[in-house]
């Protein structure tokens, strides 16, 4: 039985040998596919960059030489008024005090100064009150 259990053995570890052996046979050759795969992304890639980069680069000559061609030109447009209106409403006063004043101001090229008020602003209640306000419901 000793010699049984030593014979089994034996076919045990040989036949462990034997599938260790196949599986590192098949590691190899998947891995080398798997390096063979990637050595042609590689390639694939650098080539797509090469022609990404030369693309961008014609692109931006081409907008250099665009850009340099381009020029700016000043018009001055000047225009005679060749009909006047004179209507009596356009004779008379048709101004306010600070419509005037604005007038003035954008003939001369000025900003116009802030207007006044016609009254003084009255000052403010001392006791919090306010005029004329007898509050929310009054009682007689």
């Amino acid at each position: 039985m000793n010699r049984q259990r030593g014979t089994i053995l034996l076919y045990g570890l040989l036949a462990l040998a034997i599938l260790g052996l196949i599986s590192g046979i098949a590691w190899k050759i998947y891995s080398a596919g798997q390096t063979s795969k990637q050595t042609e992304w590689d390639k694939a890639s650098m080539q797509q960059a090469k022609k990404e980069t030369a693309q961008s680069t014609t692109a931006a000559t081409q907008l250099e030489a665009k850009n340099a061609e381009a020029k700016v030109v000043y018009k001055t447009i000047t225009r005679t008024v060749d009909k006047y209106i004179d209507r009596p409403v356009y004779r008379a006063e048709c101004f306010d005090a600070d419509g005037l004043r604005d007038a003035n101001a954008a003939l001369v090229g000025q900003a116009a100064a802030p207007p006044k008020p016609d009254y003084s602003v009255p000052k403010p209640d001392p006791a919090g009150r306010r005029q004329g306000w007898l509050g929310t419901a009054q009682t007689d």
